[in-house]
């Protein structure tokens, strides 16, 4: 079992020594949300909460700055989006960004990939909300197109461009772990990425879910990927429990994303009891595994 510190919603002055940290804790990984505005007049709900309001105010910094700023203070800490909402980005743009963080920081980016439950996101950046599912599954294939660092042509639906490349991309491939809950979700995770990961379910949700995933890879030959990451947040387990972590493990689990602190920050602590909480899952978890 891997563990990912998620710091959804924190002070971003607290971005670096929490890495710094989590590093020497020995986490896999720190994770960063993704969330470009808040509108004053929001359209639709948020699918993984009750209500909206509760974002209002956060800070949510670029997710790309952020994961650059946290790799030039640590060595060996991986960084991951969960999840980007990667459907209302340009493909190209999107690419570059993540390509030119994975060089820059080693190998050391998971792109994890979604679409925004919002109409509002797609009305306000100039994306079709028809199609989007379509608009992503093309994005993912263009971002595994101009990694190669040769020459690379697409002609889809919403993107269409003759051969190109990109320079500089990374030594390794960027692994892409796409996010849902949904049966179309999960049968892209399983055709086009190379995990899965999901926010806020329970133990239960979580077998189900794995369930369906590991059906729709069979279908898609993925099953045969030995490295394939299935990765979730569970809402339901003491998070300074090792036997929580093992049951997820038994589930199929192979990474866990969690906030000692809570997932929404509900408590807003100074650094010093984020560092200490760190600190202690490092002893009471991390260390019996």
């Amino acid at each position: 079992m891997r563990f990912t510190l998620n710091v959804t919603m924190l002070d971003p002055a607290q971005y670096v020594p929490i890495a710094q940290a989590a590093e020497a804790a020995g986490f896999y990984a720190v994770s960063v949300p993704d969330s470009i505005f808040y509108p004053e007049e929001a359209i639709g709900e948020y699918p993984y909460h009750e209500g909206r309001e509760f974002l209002e105010d956060k800070p949510f910094v670029e997710p790309m700055v952020a994961i650059a700023a946290m790799s030039q203070a640590t060595t060996t800490l991986h960084f991951s989006t969960f999840v980007i909402k990667l459907a209302i980005r340009d493909a190209l743009i999107a690419a570059k960004t993540a390509l030119s963080v994975a060089v820059m920081n080693g190998n050391r980016l998971t792109m994890g990939v979604g679409i925004s439950p919002w109409l509002d996101d797609f009305q306000y950046c100039n994306v079709p909300f028809e199609g989007r599912g379509k608009r992503l599954d093309e994005m993912i294939e263009v971002l595994r197109g101009v990694q190669s660092g040769d020459y690379f042509e697409y002609h889809g639906d919403h993107f269409d461009f003759t051969r190109l490349k990109m320079c500089p991309v990374p030594d390794q491939p960027v692994k892409i772990t796409v996010g849902g809950h949904s049966p179309p979700a999960l049968r892209r995770a399983a055709k086009l990425g190379d995990g899965w990961v999901a926010a806020n379910i329970t133990r239960e949700q979580a077998r189900g879910l794995v369930g369906m995933l590991n059906g729709y890879r069979k279908e898609f030959g993925s099953d045969a990927n030995a490295d394939y990451i299935v990765q979730a947040m569970l809402t339901d387990i003491d998070v300074f429990s090792p036997d929580g972590y093992r049951e997820g493990e038994d589930i199929g689990l192979t990474d866990v994303t969690l906030s000692p602190w809570g997932v929404y920050d509900t408590e807003q602590l100074e650094l010093s009891e984020r560092l200490d909480r760190i600190k202690r899952f490092a002893d009471e978890v991390i260390a019996k595994y």
